[in-house]
């Protein structure tokens, strides 16, 4: 018994480094109604109350309990009420976060429905200005020359094609178990690479950013679960599958780049500016010193020698001796350097490694601890800071080449660091002479062994990078990634031939958006960049549906806060129903109203198959035992989403009312914009009408801006068409035929908006007007009047 209790202590303590609830020592079978002594200077929340609550530590055992068996309804009523608290009359947490995040939702759709207006008006601002520094520079005649020639040079990517891109973009980076997926299917290594630089350095970006960073760490974390899943021991993490290369691809970012130069750069620097010997083979000592004799006019080599005869010669000992004392040296600068400079690791390089080492430790439990941290100097060091050692100038440590001899020292120096922080002897067979050094390694396995777990006491991204899952659902600015149209194809091409391993269910959302853009297309024009604005097709879901998870979480928070309130009698029933039954007849109308909320629910639940009745409701029971033994950790979760939803509420509201007043600006400026062009202006007044003029039909069809029409052909040569624009942007065409006429209203806006969908004609009741020509046309007529 004391030995469980020294468990459930210690388990408790190690959850969270943030909150302890208690001194660390473990509670013996004797202590079961523990009091204030058990715990160092806890909360005031956390000690006996007057009123009886018990301290977290002894709800735990209590509830511990309840759990190695069925669970009695009785005993569960006074677990609740031993808890800290109210007696339940509290703020019901999980019900205000529900109806927070049904507001939520409710303000996203409002924010949502703004920004379409916001960017329809955008839209027509750009197709406006683009249109009046086009009007003056082409008459008609030559808009009608030019009018094939936009088609064929905007055939490489078209608005729609660029949407349909933000859109598919957008869902891959917000949801990386699809590249995860894509990656582990892709079997050849060629594809591999090109793919990892598309989604690390451009669909998450070079330079860091705490979203983007929070969306890249969920893909390594979606990638390395892949893995663990397939991996038969610890070095399978870094032999196989494509998390090496993922990781050798994130550390080529910005800041990765930077940590290496700051790190390693003055010392590297300073050694290769200053270089000394670091070789500690004795033969080559001896043949290097034979030789530089030979050139002296000395005796020749003896290719004959052996090791032993080597280290016989006193000249040869001594340079071995110096050239070792450089060694260790230069070697442990460099080592001291990368130790002291862990706090400056990239966060997300630190936090990938923990994932990698708490996988390794639940798929591998008896492996040896310095095993599993060897995965952490695999990518810490040999997949990161080794690269920049000895290979400075690709990193940009040294601006110059670096000399054969110093790359053979820099390589010589990057394997002594690599078996130090690796806690790893040199093989005394294949590497003899570094095998030297083995005891003075040895000295150092403490000081990497902290190091080690250093790196991985990060905190979880939501708390490094400050994100939760609102922020994307009430960003402001979209975000926008500069690619390549062959990084679009590419990818396009590739989600298209391994849909069916990709998705999760038939009805993917993948489907629908790879089913907008039609089959994949190369695109010639390869050397620009575009700048392309992600956006999430899909509305956030729909706050009447009745979400069963939601519903589950409610009900347990609900049946809890009535036990915390009810007192059952000696009599009462020792079933669920036995005690809500007779809360029920208590008389209370609060209680009432709630213990019929709960039937509703708990029958409900039982249709979904979350709770069976037919047990008394067990595993409901234990769950709610479950919560209870965990209550100050819950509440003060539960008290922070709370927080952070009404921080969300209060950012959409905001971003609501600055979309209201971008639109109402927006539409100002469209209205001073069609103003200034589409008015008559005569000496020193302007007038809001402008025409009318006149043009027979036959010189309009002529011209191409009549396409077709349902008026008989023995009226054309007698109908006339009158123009007027009663208010800027507006014009009325009236066909006026012998016996009738008919009046059109034509909006600048209407064929500015198909001219721009490549809509060649619009239809009217009567009549089929080009829409290019049309355009040329009204354009024609204000710049004639000015």
């Amino acid at each position: 018994m004391s030995g469980t209790s020294q468990t459930t202590s210690t388990s408790s303590t190690s959850s969270s480094h943030r909150h302890h609830r208690h001194s660390g020592k473990g509670t013996t079978s004797t202590s079961r109604k523990s009091s204030s002594a058990d715990v160092d200077s806890p909360p005031a929340s956390h000690q006996t109350s007057p009123r009886g609550k018990t301290s977290p530590a002894s709800v735990a055992e209590m509830a511990r309990q309840l759990l190695q068996g069925d669970i009695n309804p009785l005993d569960l009523v006074k677990l609740a009420q031993s808890l800290s608290g109210n007696n339940g009359e509290e703020i019901d947490f999980v019900e205000a976060i529900t109806q927070l995040k049904g507001n939520l939702l409710t303000e996203i759709r409002k924010a949502r429905e703004l920004e379409i207006d916001l960017q329809l008006l955008d839209k027509r601002i750009a197709l406006l200005i683009t249109n009046f520094n086009q009007a003056t520079a082409y008459t008609l005649k030559k808009e009608r020359k030019r009018r094939p020639e936009p088609t064929a040079k905007r055939l490489t990517l078209s608005p729609q094609k660029l949407q349909g891109y933000s859109h598919l973009f957008y869902l891959l980076q917000t949801e990386p178990s699809y590249l995860a997926r894509l990656l582990d299917n892709l079997e050849e290594p060629d594809e591999v690479k090109p793919v990892l630089e598309t989604i690390i350095l451009t669909l998450y970006g070079d330079a860091f950013a705490p979203r983007e960073e929070s969306l890249l760490l969920q893909f390594f974390d979606a990638a390395i679960c892949k893995i663990m899943s397939q991996a038969k021991r610890v070095m399978d993490f870094v032999k196989t599958g494509f998390l090496p290369e993922m990781v050798l691809t994130y550390n080529k970012r910005k800041q990765g780049i930077e940590y290496l130069q700051a790190t390693l750069g003055p010392i590297i620097k300073q050694f290769l500016n200053e270089p000394f010997s670091v070789d500690i083979s004795a033969r080559a000592i001896y043949e290097t010193m034979v030789t530089e004799q030979e050139i002296g006019g000395g005796r020749p080599i003896n290719v004959n020698i052996t090791d032993e005869e080597c280290l016989a010669m006193p000249e040869v000992v001594a340079e071995l001796k110096k050239n070792t004392e450089n060694l260790k040296k230069i070697s442990l600068m460099l080592y001291e350097a990368i130790i002291n400079s862990i706090n400056n690791l990239p966060y997300g390089l630190r936090w990938i490694c923990k994932k990698i080492h708490d996988a390794a430790i639940e798929a591998f439990p008896t492996a040896p601890a310095d095993d599993i941290n060897r995965l952490t100097v695999h990518f810490v060091y040999f997949r990161f800071v080794n690269l920049g050692i000895v290979t400075p100038e690709t990193f940009k440590i040294t601006d110059n080449p670096v000399k054969p001899s110093a790359v053979f020292s820099l390589l010589q120096i990057s394997k002594v660091i690599y078996n130090l922080l690796n806690i790893t002897p040199f093989n005394s067979t294949t590497e003899k002479w570094l095998a030297a050094l083995n005891p003075w390694l040895a000295t150092y396995a403490p000081t990497s062994r902290n190091y080690l777990q250093q790196v991985l006491l990060v905190d979880n991204p939501q708390q490094h990078l400050e994100v939760d899952q609102y922020n994307e659902l009430i960003q402001l600015v979209k975000p926008t990634i500069l690619v390549k149209p062959s990084e679009l194809s590419n990818m396009h091409m590739l989600l298209q031939d391994n849909l069916q391993t990709v998705i999760l269910k038939p009805d993917d959302p993948l489907i629908e958006l790879l089913n907008d853009l039609g089959p994949s297309e190369t695109y010639d024009d390869d050397t620009h960049d575009i700048s392309l604005v992600l956006a999430n097709k899909f509305l956030p879901a729909d706050t009447g549906r009745v979400d069963t998870q939601q519903l589950y979480l409610s009900t347990k928070s609900k049946i809890l806060k009535i036990f915390r309130q009810t007192h059952p009698s000696a009599t009462c029933e020792a079933t669920l129903k036995g005690i809500l039954t007779e809360a029920f007849q208590s008389g209370n109308p609060a209680l009432q109203v709630q213990i019929t909320e709960i039937y509703k629910n708990l029958d409900a639940l039982e249709t979904l198959g979350k709770v069976n009745k037919g047990d008394g409701f067990q595993e409901l029971l234990k769950a709610i035992a479950t919560d209870a033994s965990n209550w100050e950790r819950m509440r003060d979760k539960e008290a922070k989403e709370l927080s952070r939803l009404r921080t969300s509420i209060d950012r959409v509201v905001a971003q609501q009312k600055y979309m209201a007043e971008q639109i109402d600006r927006y539409r100002q400026y469209v209205e001073s914009c069609l103003a200034n062009y589409y008015t008559q202006q005569s000496g020193r007044s302007t007038t809001t009408l402008l025409g009318p003029f006149k043009y027979n039909y036959l010189a309009l069809v002529k011209k191409g801006v009549i396409v077709d029409s349902e008026i008989p052909k023995t009226e054309h040569k007698s109908t006339k068409i009158f123009i007027t624009s009663p208010e800027p942007g507006i014009f009325e065409v009236e066909v006026r035929l012998p016996e009738a006429s008919d009046k059109l209203e034509v909006h600048i806006a209407d064929l500015l908006d198909k001219k721009d969908k490549r809509i060649d004609k619009y239809e009217y009741n009567h009549v089929t007007l080009d829409v290019n020509l049309t355009l040329s046309l009204f354009n024609s007529l204000c710049t004639r009047r000015r």
